[in-house]
């Protein structure tokens, strides 16, 4: 009870826990977790003078609990387990198979800086437009959007965050100053800053670029055979505030020959046979075609613009299954490992 100062007080509270190397008599996570929920309930009702009730879902007091090496780490939890902060909020329609937003942003962002070593260093493009580092992108399989919207969100400079705030690349220079509040759960920590987090939040509004200036400099297409993936890319474009910025059409790759200027960026996250088997995608798409076919059909789309005479677009492929690599029949200029654990792969 000693370590939680009055400021942990809560109305509720969840406590989560895992166990480390020398744990000692502590060797059960839901033990540990009744343990420390107690000493909570014990310093609120001492300090206040009421019981916290224990609310898992959503908790004003989301605690972690870390035991190692005899040493025992307590951490407040920026965000509750229904709403982490990596979430944009804008996939508002599902898909078989989705991409993290995160890591769709981080892969992005990686496509724009050289390889060095063993080590990529990734950071933002500068608040302008002209600098950034593309003028069209294109994904031919571009599922329920993810790619497309990340790229249109970095080509405007915007926090994600902002986003679930009620404020997207639409609004960002016209809606008032007052931002959506009580949003995230450390907005209702005694020790909350509510000034503080109102100037970084009107910061990150201010670095937007204006979503007229964008389009006059960047453009940003999207394609997919499924129509119920192409919707969705629409709906989620919508709500995140850049459907402006996207181009998107259905139709078979086969066919989907977009005009592209030399310089510009492919990239695609075609299907693994991991997350999506053939079977899935069959039945998910509306041609009835699977993995092979795809891949076959991303390779022939590449070397199209190369027999055009293309010498610097760039294609960048996501993959999680190196046999399959092999049906674009193109060799590889530059190979970047990312390590994720996301959705099994």
């Amino acid at each position: 009870k000693s370590i939680f100062p009055e400021k942990f007080v809560a109305n509720t509270v969840a406590v989560a826990t895992t166990i480390g190397r020398g744990g000692g008599v502590f060797n059960h996570t839901l033990y540990l977790s009744q343990l420390v929920k107690d000493a909570v309930v014990d310093v609120v009702r001492e300090t206040r003078g009421y019981r916290v009730v224990v609310d898992i879902q959503e908790p004003w007091l989301p605690l972690r609990v870390h035991l190692h090496d005899g040493a025992c780490y307590v951490y407040r939890c920026l965000s509750q387990s229904s709403a982490t902060l990596h979430f944009r909020g804008y996939r508002k329609s599902p898909h078989p198979s989705p991409l993290s937003e995160a890591v769709a942003a981080a892969l992005l962002l990686s496509t724009f800086v050289p390889t060095s070593g063993t080590t990529t260093t990734v950071t933002a493009p500068a608040a302008s437009s002209n600098s950034f580092p593309f003028t069209t992108l294109c994904d031919p399989m571009c599922g329920s959007g993810t790619f497309p919207i990340e790229a249109a969100l970095i080509a405007c400079n915007f926090a994600p965050g902002l986003l679930n705030l009620s404020v997207t690349p639409q609004n960002v220079s016209i809606v008032s100053k007052r931002h959506k509040t009580g949003v995230h759960v450390f907005e209702q920590w005694l020790d909350h800053d509510s000034r503080m987090w109102t100037r970084v939040v009107e910061e990150a509004r201010s670095l937007s670029i204006p979503l007229h200036q964008v389009k006059q400099n960047i453009k940003i297409l999207g394609n997919d055979i499924d129509k119920q993936s192409v919707n969705s890319s629409t709906r989620n474009a919508q709500v995140a505030g850049v459907a402006d910025l996207l181009e998107l059409s259905c139709g078979d790759i086969s066919s989907y020959r977009p005009s592209l200027p030399d310089g510009s960026v492919i990239v695609a996250n075609p299907p693994w046979d991991i997350r999506l088997s053939d079977k899935n995608v069959r039945e998910h798409s509306a041609a009835s075609f699977g993995v092979e076919h795809s891949w076959r059909g991303l390779g022939e789309f590449a070397k199209f613009y190369g027999q055009q005479g293309h010498q610097q677009t760039q294609a960048w492929v996501l993959c999680g299954n190196r046999s399959l690599t092999q049906k674009l029949k193109m060799k590889a200029t530059e190979t970047k490992t990312v390590k994720v654990e996301y959705g099994g792969v």
